[in-house]
């Protein structure tokens, strides 16, 4: 987590194992407050113990199939 901390720039890659996207923005990482507790909320019934939460602020999002930006 200290990289989001030191570079707040982040990509993520999303596939149903059909279709493949790429989306940037900028990410902001909690540890404790109102998006942390969202997490560990919607997390409350699973396995996972979250120790942070990240929030993405998108600003562009790539079809990969395509090869076209699609926002």
């Amino acid at each position: 987590m200290l990289n989001l901390k030191e570079n707040n720039q982040a990509s993520i890659l999303i596939t149903n194992k059909k279709d493949y996207f790429q989306i940037k923005g900028i990410v902001e990482y909690f540890d404790s407050g109102k998006w942390f507790e969202k997490v560990k909320k919607i997390n409350e019934k699973t396995e996972y113990k979250p120790k942070g939460a990240v929030l993405m602020s998108i600003n562009e999002i790539y079809d990969l199939n395509s090869r076209v930006k699609i926002v």
